[in-house]
């Protein structure tokens, strides 16, 4: 659940936090959505809440290898 109007920006880690929100809320709502966030080097995503709290629940449901076949 959210407590604030709010939003999230998922980004690779490692990296400057982008402009733009990944999901918007108003309190006490509670959504779900589809993300594609690359890795960053150590293998993680940073994700930002810019107000209030919210319970997050992440899952990886693929992963893509860019590297030579």
């Amino acid at each position: 659940r959210t407590s604030a109007r709010s939003h999230l920006t998922a980004f690779t880690s490692g990296t400057s936090q982008p402009g733009t929100s990944s999901l918007n809320w108003l309190p006490g709502e509670t959504l779900s959505s589809t993300i594609i966030v690359p890795l960053g080097p150590d293998g993680a995503v940073s994700l930002f809440n810019a107000g209030g709290s919210a319970d997050l629940a992440v899952d990886i449901l693929g992963y893509v290898d860019a590297g030579p076949v």
